[in-house]
This record gives structure tokens, sequence and C-alpha cells, in this order.
């Protein structure tokens, strides 16, 4: 997720955020490896990763291995 000029990362934030609960959706904050609850959590950065997963799933806790760069899997 970036910040482009015309739209805070706080502002676009909240979009996804209000989208995951029309959605029963949940956005995980990757480089935390945890839940945002709140725009403000990522307010500062300027881009950023999210994970997007169904209400009930359990984080993917492999992800956490992953070093920041890693080629993908074949």
């Amino acid at each position: 997720m970036h910040a482009p000029a015309e739209m805070p990362m706080i502002k676009n934030a909240g979009l996804i955020l209000d989208w995951c609960k029309l959605h029963n959706y949940a956005s995980y904050y990757l480089k935390e490896h945890c839940r945002m609850d709140s725009a403000e959590m990522i307010a500062h950065r300027g881009k950023c990763h999210l994970l997007l997963i169904p209400q009930g799933k359990e984080y993917p806790l492999y992800i956490k291995d992953i070093k920041e760069g890693a080629s993908l899997p074949a």
C-alpha cells in the first residue's frame, strides 16, 4: 500500500479497514506481523505491506520466517 500525495496513508488505511469490515476480512501489518485495527498504526508510513484474510482465519505464522527481499519459492 502506498500513500500518494492526493491520499494520505491514514485515509488510505481507513478505506482498507472500511473495506475489510464490509467484507468480513481482517487486515494485518506485515512488518509487525500484527492485526491492523486502526489506521493510525501505519499513518507514519509512506508505503507498507498488508495481508487481508477472511475473519476467523488464523494469521499464517510461517510468514514470519520469510526474510525481506527473499525469492518466492519455486
